[in-house]
């Protein structure tokens, strides 16, 4: 793809958290050239950066997995802490300044009962996996817009507002 979004700071930020390195690469392959991307693999790391980096939009899987602690067992590997699901973090977000941050959950889940459980969670969108790229885009495009819909608009109002300061009206 090539990207007309432009580059750095005008491109939308989507976080996206999934621990799954396939999924990772694949959302990466599909959305790299158009948005700055944020990763993360567990709800510790998903909160932070979505309070620190303020995404225009979160992709979160519900199986996540848990967040190392310092602690380690007798082996002295490290020794994971509570388990979060992607949904809690839907829900913390839902209930924090960054209520209207649109969050799509990504899961393998199908069926009516974990639809449910992602409504409850105010997810704005639920999609199972295998997520089929064009379907994704449509997706995040509902709720940022094409990019290059908006880099066409962007230069239209550059252009405009550059005739209105040139003009003698």
């Amino acid at each position: 793809m090539n990207s007309m979004a432009g580059s750095g700071a005008d491109r939308q930020r989507i976080l996206v958290v999934e621990d799954s390195k396939t999924h990772r690469r694949n959302l990466r392959d599909a959305l790299a050239d158009e948005y700055e991307l944020h990763w993360a693999i567990n709800a510790r790391d998903a909160l932070a950066l979505a309070f620190t980096k303020r995404p225009n939009l979160i992709l979160l899987d519900v199986n996540i997995e848990p967040p190392p602690t310092d602690e380690v067992d007798k082996d002295g590997n490290p020794v994971l802490g509570k388990n979060i699901s992607g949904l809690e973090v839907c829900r913390q977000l839902k209930k924090s300044i960054l209520k209207d941050t649109p969050v799509i959950v990504l899961t393998a889940s199908k069926g009516f009962i974990p639809r449910i459980k992602g409504k409850l969670a105010h997810a704005n969108e639920y999609l199972t996996k295998p997520i089929e790229t064009q379907q994704l885009l449509e997706f995040i495009y509902k709720y940022l817009g094409s990019p290059r819909v908006r880099s066409r608009l962007d230069r239209i109002e550059r252009d405009y507002g550059e005739r209105a300061a040139h003009s003698r009206y």
